[in-house]
């Protein structure tokens, strides 16, 4: 019901209903409006003349879903009005994957993983359900899943509290075994085609519009960072380089007598250093910004008691400027690269931080908690020698008879059956056809009852049942 302030609907079969009866109503007004030469047209609705034209043109139209079941219910709306839709996703439609994959529906998945369950003590761990646990393991998969099951879909920032987690997020669900190729056509030609703008937009070819993405490494792996965002072909700087990368190894001089090295590294936008001298290494606070430098260190070894203090002007090639001894005399400093930062080679394993292995839970029916991992055969079952209440036209009541029951149905009745899996000696029992159930709360959600409305003729309990 969006922000409306009415009480109606109050469960979710009221908000179906309401949805199904918005789209006939449109259908109605779309119809009525249509019709050349009616005397008496209804009344203008500027509502129902949007959503009439939306529906006459095979507009888009995108459900939210909020749990597995959401998806297969408003995929049975979209069926009913024929609408072109697409499925805001919830990350749990790994859950229902052979339901999915028997329409196909264009997903948008959000990348909202659960936060780490609290089990720090054992009462904690009591607090945390089985559920949750196992969606905890099994979320960062979702994308690889349902593109493991031929479903096609985008990424969204949409449900992050913090929209900065999505490429963490991202990188974990590549970990966790979703291609990256599809997750870059998730953000880009998936999009693209979604809009049917892919002619225009989402891959680099002669004529598309040069919307690009800059980064210095694979946005995929590691600490890579996005450098630009061209847009039209204007560059946006997002996290713009350094004018000098000052990294490398230094000659220091100081008052025209100490010469110490002075080694820079980490990264070009954020580097850091040490001063040595001989064998003796003093670690410095480096402070960059621009074509300036100011970094400190404890001189005692070099026989300076207290804080050195050096700042001045620095490239890519030399550096120089004003030193304050601790004693508050003031005099020259200058430094010149004597060589390039490289990056260190850690090919030897035992530099390499050792890959985190992450084995998922097995996959069960329900995937939810004590599911299982492959159903049970059915059997089939002969009950003997009952009293069969038959409901039949002649209202047959048979005794000492056998009903045989195969692949969930009444294979047989008589007497004298054989062939059952089980075989249920029921003399003097009464067997008769299970009551149907008019007014059920089994195996529904969110709400029987549309409580808003003393007559709710408009719902259908069918709408609710877990599908």
């Amino acid at each position: 019901k969006g922000s409306s302030k009415t009480p109606y609907p109050s469960a979710l079969m009221g908000s179906i209903a309401l949805i199904r009866q918005t789209f006939l109503d449109a259908q109605w007004y779309g119809a009525a409006h249509s019709q050349q030469g009616q005397s008496r047209q209804p009344e203008f609705n500027s509502s129902y003349e949007a959503l009439a034209n939306d529906l006459q043109a095979k507009r888009m139209f995108l459900f939210e879903t909020e749990n597995e079941h959401s998806i297969l219910r408003a995929y049975q709306i979209a069926k009913e009005f024929s609408l072109n839709a697409v499925y805001e996703g919830n990350g749990y439609e790994y859950r229902r994957l052979p339901s999915l994959v028997v329409f196909k529906p264009m997903l948008i998945l959000p990348l909202n993983f659960p936060a780490v369950p609290d089990v720090s003590t054992t009462e904690r761990a009591l607090d945390v359900a089985l559920d949750d646990l196992k969606h905890w393991d099994a979320a960062p998969e979702n994308p690889m899943r349902c593109d493991s099951a031929g479903l096609q879909f985008c990424l969204t920032t949409h449900g992050l509290k913090n929209k900065d987690d999505f490429w963490k997020n991202l990188r974990k669900a590549v970990e966790r075994g979703l291609k990256q190729d599809v997750a870059l056509a998730s953000m880009t030609t998936q999009p693209a085609k979604m809009l049917g703008l892919q002619n225009k937009y989402g891959s680099i070819k002669q004529g598309n519009y040069a919307n690009l993405l800059l980064s210095d490494g694979n946005i995929f792996e590691g600490d890579a960072q996005i450098r630009s965002v061209f847009i039209a072909g204007d560059e946006y700087i997002y996290s713009k380089m350094p004018d000098n990368d000052v990294r490398g190894v230094w000659s220091l001089s100081i008052d025209n007598g100490k010469r110490l090295r002075m080694d820079i590294d980490g990264k070009a936008e954020s580097p850091n250093g040490s001063i040595k001298s001989d064998t003796i290494t003093l670690q410095a606070q480096f402070t960059f910004s621009g074509n300036t430098v100011s970094f400190r260190f404890t001189g005692d070894t070099l026989g300076f008691k207290g804080v050195v203090r050096l700042s001045g002007s620095i490239d890519s090639l030399q550096a120089g400027g004003t030193v304050l001894f601790p004693d508050g005399r003031r005099a020259y400093w200058s430094a010149r690269r004597d060589s390039a930062y490289s990056e260190k080679k850690t090919d030897d394993k035992k530099d390499k931080p050792a890959k985190q292995v992450v084995r998922a839970l097995t996959m069960t029916t329900p995937n939810t908690a004590f599911g299982v991992t492959e159903l049970p055969k059915q059997q089939s079952v002969v009950l003997k020698n009952a009293t069969v209440w038959t409901c039949n036209k002649a209202g047959d009541v048979l005794q000492e008879t056998d009903v045989f029951i195969k692949n969930g149905k009444i294979a047989a009745v008589g007497k004298n059956l054989s062939g059952g899996d089980v075989i249920i000696d029921v003399k003097g029992k009464h067997v008769t056809p299970g009551i149907i159930d008019e007014h059920s709360h089994i195996a529904i959600e969110q709400g029987v009852n549309e409580g808003t409305h003393a007559i709710t003729a408009e719902v259908r309990i069918g709408d609710v049942v877990f599908p």
